[in-house]
């Protein structure tokens, strides 16, 4: 009896595999707009709370803003980074200079930037 039951079972086993021949919609909404660019670039001027950036990179969604220069604000919760090498340490938003490289993490909102983190030096690792 318990061969009768597994032979079923290993006959049936690529039936149920291969699934209902009826095709499956995909469930999908409306897309999202990405929020954060991630840029590479050079501080050239800083003004309040605001460092205007020559942006050299940035993640795909952002691709049109390579090579522009964009003013990105900061506010009490943005961190900011000095690399050393192969060490970081906290640094404040009085420590930026003109010329800096830096690699900054921004909320993008109606297109106005809001830094979240900005790191001076970072290396690249390859």
């Amino acid at each position: 009896m318990a061969m009768v039951v597994l032979a079923a079972i290993l006959i049936a086993s690529p039936v149920l595999a291969a699934g209902s021949s009826q095709p499956m919609e995909a469930k999908q909404g409306p897309r999202k707009r990405p929020t954060v660019i991630s840029m590479t670039g050079t501080i050239l001027s800083i003004s309040g709370t605001q460092i205007k950036v020559k942006i050299q990179m940035t993640n795909k969604p952002f691709i049109k803003y390579r090579g522009t220069t964009q003013w990105v604000g900061t506010n009490k919760y943005t961190r900011y980074i000095s690399w050393d090498g192969k060490t970081r340490k906290y640094i404040k938003f009085s420590d930026l200079s003109v010329g800096d490289r830096v690699s900054i993490n921004a909320k993008v909102i109606s297109g106005d930037f809001t830094a979240r983190r900005v790191q001076v030096r970072q290396p690249r690792y390859n």
